[in-house]
């Protein structure tokens, strides 16, 4: 397996930029991309490298080592594996994927999404555990399953929704996605929502730091061309 983490880094958010430095992978900052960006530019992304599989997490999350491991073993057996966290800082008993079935093709309210506790998540009698939704915390999926089902949003505004649309278009194909028990990381959240993003305000690129070779960074015009 030779993997890589990319982080969906929109915000400067010390916390977590800090926890992911600290992670055994190679990591790829997709940095000031709107979230109807994402999609083309993971998938040109991905097309330039050769990576076995890829990990997406999203920017306010304080990555847990253990989680990415467990994500990372949960790959070498399935073929999409996610890690979860609260949902918010004021709800930590509730984590961001769930067993129930994903009805509509876009959420139209907080009740389409299937969340389940943390305590059914942590202690669930199965280490692989069948889920409808993927959170983007170390959301995996082998290379050609992204080139496959890129992460595209809904398209209103900046686009919203990519967790959702990916979970729905998985489920309908009849994939199997599994979370893994155990594999929790602290989502931030809050007050976070309000904090500047770097959309508009620096270029957008990707770096790419490998753990044992120089970084690389992918401009504006090769990953958005």
């Amino acid at each position: 397996m030779n993997p890589v983490l990319i982080i969906l880094h929109c915000r400067e958010i010390p916390e977590c930029l800090d926890s992911y430095k600290k992670l055994p992978i190679d990591k790829a900052y997709l940095t000031a991309f709107w979230e109807n960006e994402w999609a083309e530019a993971i998938t040109n992304f991905i097309n330039a490298t050769k990576y076995s599989d890829y990990l997406v997490i999203s920017d306010d999350v304080i990555a847990e080592p253990t989680a990415l491991q467990k994500v990372l073993i949960g790959l070498e057996k399935h073929r999409v594996v996610t890690g979860y966290c609260n949902i918010h800082r004021d709800t930590p008993d509730i984590v961001n994927t769930g067993i129930k079935s994903l009805t509509n093709s876009r959420p139209l309210s907080a009740s389409d999404y299937p969340f389940i506790s943390r305590q059914e998540a942590d202690n669930n009698i199965n280490e692989y555990f069948s889920v409808s939704f993927l959170g983007l915390v170390f959301t995996g999926m082998r290379k050609q399953m992204w080139l496959d089902y890129p992460l595209h949003a809904y398209p209103d505004g900046m686009g919203w929704g990519s967790d959702y649309f990916l979970s729905y278009r998985l489920q309908t194909d009849g994939y199997n996605m599994y979370a893994v028990r155990g594999a929790f990381s602290q989502h931030l959240g809050g007050n976070l929502l309000l904090k500047p993003t770097l959309m508009g305000k620096i270029e957008k690129h990707i770096k790419l730091i490998p753990q044992n070779s120089k970084p690389r960074v992918f401009a504006l015009e090769e990953v958005l061309p």
